[in-house]
């Protein structure tokens, strides 16, 4: 086991060493999906899974959509560029379909943009009595489903990557007890959501996926090279400001299985 768990690292590391002649193509999304839900998503009956009415949300209602893409595929670009990827955008389509190297495409099948407010509560106990405090907070969520090929092995099928990045208001606190009084409070300092956070979410998430694009393709080469299956737990990551290797766990592309697939 440790000698494959070496053999694995020893090939994450040719491959950002040597893979010099990485080419990614990068299609954006044909536009943003924005749905405001009053809870969770994950709480609504099955009568009500229908998203309600944007002008109900905080933020999204006023968010431009071809504002939140540019950023994220600008981001996207960046970053994965900063992997020492040559990243190839739609003018280049007839310059990218030339090559005879590893070349790959990233195309951005769907981009969705989420608002639901939730309620936070905190606790304490203090002599068997339990205090309690609730907050009201604002929760964004960003999610990308890529579609992924290869485009010198048209044998090799299509395979979906599922990404989601969130972000919310934020209460920093704890519970306190005036010691004259004995009164329970909570003392915090509020994080609030900005409009503008909405747009760095879309930034961010650009950022997230320059990552899991690069950790994919690193973990494809080793997949390509190992004579066993790999399980899930030695998925690589690459962190590039470190310069070393280690396991992405949960920090990493969702697949999305698809009929018929494996």
């Amino acid at each position: 086991m440790l000698a494959s768990c070496s053999s694995q690292r020893k090939l994450a590391t040719r491959f950002v060493t040597s893979q010099a002649d990485l080419h990614v193509l990068l299609l954006p999304p044909p536009g943003v999906l924005k749905k405001y839900y009053p809870m969770h998503p994950d709480s609504l009956l099955p009568g009500q899974a229908e998203p309600f009415n944007l002008e109900e949300s905080k933020f999204i209602k006023d968010a431009e959509d071809s504002l939140l893409v540019n950023f994220f595929m600008a981001s996207l670009r960046e970053n994965l560029e900063a992997f020492d990827v040559r990243v190839y955008g739609p003018a280049d389509i007839e310059n990218f379909l030339r090559l005879d190297s590893s070349a790959y495409v990233f195309s951005v099948a769907q981009l969705e943009v989420l608002e639901y407010p939730s309620e936070q509560v905190r606790y304490a106990v203090l002599d068997t009595t339990v205090y309690e405090v609730a907050f009201a907070k604002v929760n964004l969520n960003h999610s990308q489903w890529f579609e992924f090929t290869e485009l010198n092995h048209p044998e090799r099928p299509m395979q979906v990557l599922y990404s989601m990045q969130v972000t919310s208001d934020v209460f920093d606190g704890r519970f306190r007890q005036n010691i004259l009084t004995g009164e329970m409070f909570y003392e915090f300092e509020p994080y609030r959501l900005r409009f503008d956070d909405l747009y760095q979410l879309s930034i961010f998430a650009g950022q997230k996926n320059a990552q899991f694009i690069f950790d994919f393709l690193l973990n494809k080469y080793i997949d390509d090279r190992s004579k066993k299956p790999r399980k899930p737990v030695d998925y690589l990551q690459y962190d590039r400001e470190r310069h070393s290797i280690r396991r992405a766990y949960n920090d990493r592309f969702i697949r999305i299985p698809l009929p018929d697939s494996d």
